[in-house]
């Protein structure tokens, strides 16, 4: 007997084509395995009224885990868990319904919006001797103001030899940027990022692992080698829980800024072309 295995993730769905497929493919007495992150899929297997198909959904398989005592099953639970593979893992409690419901009466989305946008307008990286173009951005599980030459895809962008741009913004969910949350909690964050075809040079780039490892003793996070994430745009972050603020303002955001842009001032980082191709031409 052959067992064959299908697995979905929440980006692509089952199929009843697919699966029709793969039962024409298997023998008699072969059986096909699908592990898929929708409790809702088996409505789909049952359709096709076929005792050949074991279904399971990727929550069912992480609760038997977590029996397991195992760093490796304790990893791949996180991964699920920060990734919403395993959407029906877990429940809500009591005191998470509490806690929702203040976060409704206080309208933080609300105020959140209107401190990023305030920030927006009065954040100048000319005052550290970058004059960079800025804009708002909402995408990819962060938002806030980034700061870039040109536009991702255009001439002007790729003239830059990193096609690199910075953000400082509301880091409010990891589908995106792979990077899990410090303390499972949304993260004011500034990310270095850089466009991932030119991420090689750097990589080989012996005056830019020295800045890097320089800007990691100041509590920076290198994915030079993507060893933060999986995502090769992002290149450097500096991030805080927003616990760790005593408020959120636009003041707070102000002051994060500095902190950051002290820090890469006090290295050597304004000698290499990632962080100078960012200042004036004089």
């Amino acid at each position: 007997m052959t067992v064959y295995f299908e697995n979905k993730t929440k980006r692509r769905g089952l199929g009843i084509s697919q699966l029709q497929s793969h039962l024409n493919w298997c023998k008699d007495g072969d059986l096909l395995l699908v592990l898929t992150p929708r409790k809702s899929d088996i409505e789909i297997i049952k359709s096709l009224q076929n005792d050949r198909i074991k279904f399971f959904t990727w929550s069912e398989v992480a609760t038997w885990l977590k029996s397991l005592e195992n760093e490796i099953v304790g990893q791949f639970i996180e991964y699920g868990r920060l990734s919403g593979e395993f959407e029906e893992l877990g429940e809500i409690l009591r005191d998470d319904i509490a806690i929702y419901c203040e976060f409704l009466k206080t309208n933080f989305d609300g105020k959140l919006n209107n401190i990023l946008e305030s920030f927006h307008y009065q954040v100048d990286l000319k005052v550290y001797g970058f004059n960079i173009n800025k804009r708002q951005n909402s995408r990819w599980g962060r938002k806030g103001t980034e700061f870039i030459n040109g536009d991702y895809e255009s001439v002007d962008f790729e003239k830059y030899q990193f096609g690199q741009f910075w953000t400082i913004c509301y880091y409010h969910d990891t589908y995106d940027h792979r990077i899990p949350f410090k303390n499972d909690l949304p993260e004011i964050a500034f990310f270095f990022d850089i466009n991932p075809k030119k991420k090689s040079v750097l990589q080989m780039d012996g005056d830019f692992i020295i800045i890097m490892n320089s800007l990691k003793e100041l509590g920076f996070e290198s994915n030079l080698d993507n060893e933060l994430s999986p995502n090769t745009w992002r290149l450097l972050c500096y991030r805080k829980p927003i616990s760790e603020f005593q408020e959120l303002s636009v003041l707070s955001l102000l002051n994060f800024c500095e902190e950051v842009m002290q820090k890469i001032l006090s290295t050597e980082a304004l000698s290499h072309p990632y962080f100078y191709e960012m200042q004036p031409v004089v």
